[in-house]
């Protein structure tokens, strides 16, 4: 692992901020891209790519300080990007930037507004949200930032001596699930998926993006089984959070019961609000299409 390449005097040049930066340039190309192909501006993709930025940034942080009390100065400090929080800032701040902006207009032949191209302009940002944290996540494995699952002793499990946050217990570096490759495997195909079939869904616009939005909680969902991430135990008694520490796990203290069918994480429970708002895009983008027929 190399958290971080090199070193510019006293800047660091680190892994995960190289490969987001990367992540945010493929997702810009994919936008480009699509917006060409519809006949929409393309100078509006980095428009989406700017308030996707800033949008994110500030959903991550706020949610992060409300997690943590509400101490605003965990806004000033270096952690704290929390995932579902920067999806939800990211996105509200690219809808309401589309709904504002002259480019997503529909001119009449005399060009007076008739309307906004609004489920046009934001379907690529789909297929672009997940080629973008398909990036972030191989950034994470990377640097070895603590993304890591559970000890494991499977061919494929991995240790992160030198990672940013190390998995070490009492001195020992332990190998555990590398999650983060998961995740690029469920994200890079969920973002091929989507691109082949980019095309057919063209007469259903808004589609893509809601199908996007599914497969992109799909895999938070399927990932979480395999995160040191607290889960809420439906069976304990009384209920509450159940820890899931690499020190847990070590210690054979780590709750063990049934995932499927006594727990879920917090980021679980947000992925199936996410699949319900993806389902309830898809719906509306197809009973919009019945009625313009």
């Amino acid at each position: 692992m190399h958290p971080t390449l090199f070193r510019l005097g006293p800047i660091g040049i680190h892994t995960f901020g190289l490969m987001m930066a990367c992540g945010f340039m493929a997702a810009l190309v994919v936008i480009q891209r699509e917006y060409r192909r519809k006949g929409i501006d393309p100078e509006l993709a980095s428009s989406v790519i700017f308030m996707a930025i800033v949008g994110g940034i500030a959903g991550a942080k706020l949610y992060y300080v409300g997690l943590t009390g509400w101490d605003l100065r965990n806004l000033l400090s270096g952690a704290g990007l929390a995932w579902y929080g920067g999806l939800m800032g990211g996105v509200a701040a690219v809808l309401i930037m589309l709904m504002r902006d002259k480019r997503t207009l529909r001119l009449d032949d005399a060009g007076n507004p008739i309307g906004r191209c609004l489920a046009e302009a934001i379907d690529p940002v789909g297929p672009a949200t997940l080629i973008g944290q398909t990036c972030g996540r191989i950034g994470c494995f990377l640097s070895g930032d603590g993304d890591y699952g559970p000890p494991t002793d499977l061919p494929w499990a991995i240790a992160f001596p030198n990672g940013t946050i190390p998995p070490v217990i009492d001195g020992e570096a332990i190998a555990v699930h590398p999650t983060m490759l998961y995740d690029v495997l469920m994200l890079g195909g969920a973002f091929a998926a989507v691109w082949m079939l980019r095309k057919v869904w063209d007469h259903r616009p808004g589609t893509l993006f809601g199908l996007s939005l599914i497969l992109l909680a799909v895999a938070r969902f399927a990932s979480e089984f395999w995160r040191l991430t607290k889960v809420f135990a439906f069976t304990s008694t009384p209920m509450g959070w159940e820890t899931r520490s690499l020190r847990d796990y070590v210690d054979g203290t780590a709750w063990s019961g049934s995932l499927m069918a006594h727990g879920i994480s917090e980021f679980q429970i947000w992925s199936l609000v996410a699949m319900a708002a993806g389902a309830v895009v898809i719906w509306r983008a197809r009973s919009a299409s019945r009625q313009n027929a």
